[in-house]
């Protein structure tokens, strides 16, 4: 299978990557921009970091769900979701 159509198979079933990972990503990027402000050392950081990505991933289903919006993210795009916010704190950790 071609690269090119391993992306879009990945976009198209949304199990794993789907167009908000964009925003996880960045969400890590923010957070790491945050504890780097205020002077935190990499480690203490990516550990609250990861602490709050995966949280947000226990919480997201209940907010939705009590909203009565409908909610169908798998638990793999929820693990992915994490990877890509760990991705982007540590991205921009050291290359900023």
């Amino acid at each position: 299978m071609a690269k090119k159509s391993i992306i879009q198979h990945l976009l198209q079933d949304r199990t794993h990557i789907d167009y908000w990972s964009v925003i996880h990503f960045f969400s890590g990027v923010i957070l790491a921009i945050l504890f780097k402000y205020l002077g935190f050392r990499f480690i203490i950081s990516f550990s609250i970091a990861f602490i709050i990505l995966f949280l947000w991933e226990i919480i997201e289903p209940l907010l939705f769900k009590s909203f009565n919006w409908r909610f169908g993210e798998k638990i793999s795009n929820q693990i992915t979701d994490i990877i890509f916010g760990c991705l982007g704190f540590i991205l921009y950790w050291f290359l900023f």
